[in-house]
């Protein structure tokens, strides 16, 4: 029954993310109703048994955090850093948008979450990096910069 037993931390929200499952140890000041997750992390371990008798180990676990939502690691660290400005602005500080300077990994997953967090988020191409701003990062597709500036424009600009 519901509600009757010690919660299940495995699978209740915001506990079920790889990261928010330990809590008390990545942020345990931000309250749940501000976590932003997309329960992310617990990604899988792969035995690499012939790599690791190369580097001379007797037992290697590789850990695979391709397997994400938006492919890379920095979910993890995204996740942590939208949950730190809900938490911010339901405490009243006056936090307009999350921007971040990158093409790549970071840029995705700070549209992600700022997405799933329902606030403003941009992503601006580094200056001397702006090359690479139309074409493939980090072996995703060639849309993932335009899906993710769409999703991380502000409202307004969207209704435009």
């Amino acid at each position: 029954m519901p509600g009757s037993g010690p919660l299940d931390r495995s699978t209740t929200w915001p506990y079920g993310s790889g990261v928010w499952c330990r809590k008390e140890m990545v942020l345990p000041m931000v309250s749940d109703e501000n976590i932003v997750s997309m329960y992310e992390g617990d990604t899988n371990l792969f035995w690499a048994d012939r790599y690791g008798k190369q580097l001379g180990l007797s037992d290697l676990w590789i850990k695979q955090c391709g397997t994400s939502h938006t492919g890379s690691f920095k979910d993890l660290g995204m996740t942590v850093l939208l949950s730190t400005v809900k938490q911010m602005i339901a405490a009243g500080k006056p936090v307009r948008a999350v921007a971040c300077a990158s093409t790549g990994d970071t840029s995705a997953a700070l549209a992600a979450y700022g997405a799933a967090a329902g606030g403003s988020a941009f992503s601006l191409p580094p200056s001397l990096a702006k090359s690479q701003a139309t074409r493939p990062c980090s072996g995703k597709p060639a849309s993932a910069h335009a899906r993710h500036t769409l999703l991380s424009r502000p409202r307004e600009a969207r209704e435009r």
